[in-house]
């Protein structure tokens, strides 16, 4: 069922869902591979600031194509395009794990259109990433569950933490996500070049125990105007909850980003 708070614009043939709260500067959050916009509940009514929670097209309550070219490069515009419907012409962007990767690729094609950067649970994603995200479209569409990425990229993974992502998996449209992983590798994999570009504030924030730390930290060599935030004790699941990544990443929005 759709949430009613939630708006919806079509970002060509696909309904995408957003909410949209708040007033002052626009402030774009894009979750993470299975959540949707509710991944950033914790962050509401920041005096100052508009926010803008999108549903990634094949998650939350946005459409659910299953073709893989509706995918990939197609997220990063559905954000051009929600803020075209918005009429908007700058923001901060606000991303997590494959949030993170669709606004670096953004950014990469859009700078002008980018007051800030955060980048969460992921960063300068490269040839094993893309890896990753092929190994989880076959694991999705052969098994329809998780297990076989999750134990190839963390071997030390229970069979209750596999059950656990597997029972989230259950309410998603397991041909959505594959086709979405398909995708990824039009994203992520980008040259040094076009990140030593990047001409505004960046924040990198990640767990201590997350091993897409290294990838967010590497960033810190080629973007000019980077920060990074480790989050100690935590992993990629459990960063987000942790009190720390909410105040970092408002402390950065507050500070002006720079």
């Amino acid at each position: 069922m759709t949430s009613p708070d939630k708006q919806q614009f079509q970002s060509g043939t696909v309904s995408i869902r957003y909410s949209d709260s708040g007033a002052g500067t626009p402030v774009v959050f894009i979750h993470g591979f299975l959540d949707s916009g509710s991944m950033w509940d914790d962050f509401e009514a920041i005096e100052g600031f508009r926010l803008i929670k999108i549903d990634c097209r094949g998650h939350g309550d946005s459409d659910k194509p299953h073709k893989a070219d509706a995918y990939g490069l197609e997220m990063v515009e559905d954000i051009a395009r929600l803020l075209d419907h918005l009429e908007i012409e700058e923001a901060h962007l606000v991303g997590y794990s494959m949030g993170a990767e669709i606004a670096i690729k953004f950014g990469t094609l859009y700078p002008d259109r980018l007051l800030s950067l955060v980048a969460g649970g992921s960063g300068w994603s490269g040839e094993s990433d893309a890896h990753n995200y092929r190994v989880l479209e076959k694991s999705l569409a052969e098994e329809g569950g998780l297990g076989g990425v999750l134990r190839s990229v963390m071997p030390d993974i229970s069979d209750a933490e596999i059950a656990e992502m597997d029972a989230i998996l259950s309410l998603q449209d397991t041909d959505a996500l594959a086709a979405a992983s398909s995708g990824m590798g039009q994203i992520i994999n980008l040259p040094a070049e076009v990140l030593q570009r990047f001409d505004f504030p960046v924040l990198g924030i990640a767990g201590e125990l997350d091993p897409e730390r290294g990838n967010i930290e590497k960033m810190g060599a080629v973007v000019p105007n980077f920060t990074m935030q480790t989050i100690s004790g935590t992993d990629h699941m459990s960063a987000p909850e942790d009190p720390e990544f909410k105040m970092g990443i408002l402390q950065f929005l507050k500070s002006g980003s720079h």
